[in-house]
């Protein structure tokens, strides 16, 4: 939210760390609001940012429309995606935005089978794909520290580098379903090889000892064990 009100001035993608970088942004806010600028975002602080936010053109719905929420139990959506994954086969919500919902819901929830259901997809005007297939990683060490600005490889049916951020983070995107291997290096010196199965809904802590053989006693970062802690799909 920071990043798009101007008087945040937060710069860049959000690591999700309470950071200097992000301090200072939350810090010109309360300056623009008159608040006690303390780099904190609560209280008084957190709900001007979320006014903040709501107030700009595009996050909020007109005063006319009033969204329903319905829920949908059991497989709905078993169709394979664009990029060939199979969806998830969790509670499906669906948000009517539409004067008169026809046909009318059985109830607050619809179980599998639903006659409603089928009509509601033949009704749709439009779709829109939200699927962000990736994954998110944090390159830490031996002693569970952050390494910042680790190079990383990305190796599978999808191939990418990045450079992990000041936390240790580092995303890719666009992935196919397989299997993939991200190795780590900082400075030349290899400090991670994890291999990992695309997709996974689950949050997998990683970790890989180095043997003897690949280390050397005189520089601490080949010798170090290695660890990623790898995320699940974005």
């Amino acid at each position: 939210m920071l990043s798009a009100l101007p008087a945040g001035g937060y710069q860049g993608t959000a690591s999700g760390v309470t950071d200097a970088k992000t301090r200072s942004a939350i810090k010109a806010f309360q300056k623009s609001k008159g608040l006690k600028a303390d780099g904190k975002a609560s209280g008084a602080t957190l709900k001007a940012i979320v006014a903040g936010y709501l107030g700009l053109e595009d996050t909020t719905l007109s005063q006319d429309i009033v969204p329903v929420t319905h829920g949908c139990e059991g497989h709905f959506d078993d169709d394979m995606t664009k990029d060939g994954l199979q969806p998830d086969d969790r509670r499906l919500e669906i948000f009517f935005f539409d004067w008169e919902i026809k046909p009318a819901p059985p109830g607050k929830t619809s179980q599998a089978g639903s006659s409603q259901y089928p009509a509601w997809r033949d009704a749709l005007v439009e779709t829109r794909d939200f699927e962000h297939h990736g994954i998110h990683v944090q390159i830490i060490d031996a002693r569970q520290k952050a390494v910042p600005f680790a190079e990383t490889t990305l190796s599978g049916p999808t191939q990418a580098s990045a450079v992990a951020d000041e936390h240790g983070f580092v995303s890719f995107f666009g992935l196919v379903a397989g299997d993939y291997a991200v190795t780590a290096t900082l400075r030349g010196h290899q400090i991670g090889n994890y291999k990992i199965k695309y997709p996974t809904a689950k949050t997998l802590p990683a970790y890989q000892a180095m043997s003897s053989s690949d280390g050397d006693a005189a520089n601490p970062l080949a010798n170090a064990a290695n660890a990623l802690g790898v995320g699940g799909p974005l």
